[in-house]
């Protein structure tokens, strides 16, 4: 699984109003991971899906960690990653970063999760409804993206505020349940998180995102010349104008194409604001940062060590970065500064939106 959580207990399965039960833990899970008790997401992981996501298992890293210590109290950060296959074998290789946008709304940690499974499971859909096939991502797919990818997270948001309404005893963390009772029947402030999409294959690829953050492509022509282009980074500006909510439209996701015609590799680095904000005071760039990591635990690692390393210029927020290429490329057991030992065990131009052109 290219997922890296050292704060929460990776726990998801079919939703239900039950406290969770029975779920899986995302490997590479250790003894000091549990099971948080819980209203269930309302999201189903098959073991395709478990497949899809398998831990390092494409050549795509991911990893999310709490961070230095702050006012929050929980991890809002989420990312997930890896590879998608068709019935012919071709394969998508995906990144979902999400952070939730903790200012006035209600489980900001549960919508950055939702978000990040209902994109995937888009991407899933429409990668083996005939996107695979295509002889190029175009940007009608990229628009097709935007439309179900804002629906899918819309109705499963409101599917995850039922469950947590029906449960008369719940209230979301850092809010009194005077505060909670007297805003809760809005749907407008439940579930706000920001949203970064990546996917790239041999036919193309996309970026698809909603708030801040960071974004980083960098691409190698047949000629061997390399470029790297930043496409979307934080500001000083903390306000997040645009993120996912029961409220978001697809003119809320800003998206564009990428463009693999002559190219011999591709490599797509995404980050949550505080990590882009961290390297950027830092003067280090995304995809130097990124190279550094071998596999997900090193990546987690050298996320845990940003405020150690880098000092006063480590944003006190959450940490998430995800890493995919194509090419597939094959990775080092373990790199990066201050990597753990293994460990065992359980478009074109702008659209309407204002989404940058990637090609």
């Amino acid at each position: 699984m290219s997922l890296v959580d050292r704060n929460i207990g990776n726990a998801f399965g079919d939703w239900s109003v039950e406290p969770t039960t029975d779920l899986k833990l995302f490997p590479p899970s250790r003894s000091d991971h549990f099971l948080p008790y819980q209203i269930r997401l309302p999201v189903e992981l098959t073991d395709d899906d478990m497949a899809a996501i398998d831990y390092d298992g494409d050549g795509s890293l991911g990893a999310t960690v709490f961070g230095p210590e702050q006012e929050k109290h929980s991890n809002q950060d989420f990312c997930v990653c890896g590879a998608i296959a068709d019935d012919r074998g071709r394969r998508l290789s995906f990144s979902v970063v999400c952070d939730g946008v903790s200012t006035g709304a209600f489980w900001t940690q549960r919508g950055a999760q939702v978000a990040s499974f209902s994109a995937y499971a888009v991407l899933k859909q429409m990668w083996r409804e005939g996107m695979s096939s295509a002889e190029r991502i175009t940007e009608a797919h990229v628009e097709a993206f935007r439309e179900r990818c804002a629906e899918r997270i819309a109705a499963a948001i409101k599917a995850d505020r039922s469950n947590l309404l029906y449960d008369v005893h719940g209230y979301p963390p850092d809010f009194a349940a005077r505060v909670f009772l007297k805003n809760r029947d809005g749907m407008d402030v439940w579930h706000h998180s920001t949203i970064i999409v990546a996917a790239v294959a041999h036919n193309g690829g996309l970026i698809a995102f909603a708030g801040d953050g960071g974004v980083s492509l960098l691409r190698r022509s047949r000629g061997g010349e390399e470029s790297v282009r930043s496409i979307l980074r934080s500001t000083d500006d903390l306000a997040i104008s645009k993120f996912v909510s029961p409220m978001v439209r697809a003119s809320d996701i800003a998206a564009g194409v990428i463009d693999t015609t002559d190219v011999e590799h591709v490599q797509i680095t995404t980050c949550s604001d505080g990590v882009d904000r961290t390297l950027s005071k830092a003067d280090v760039t995304l995809e130097a940062f990124a190279g550094e990591f071998g596999d997900s635990e090193a990546l987690a690692a050298g996320l845990e060590a940003l405020p150690s390393r880098f000092g006063e210029f480590a944003e006190r927020d959450n940490y998430a970065l995800a890493i995919i290429a194509w090419p597939r490329i094959e990775r080092p057991a373990a790199s990066g500064a201050g990597a753990p030992e293994a460990q065992s065990g359980a478009g074109q131009g702008l659209d309407d939106a204002g989404a940058p052109s990637p090609t």
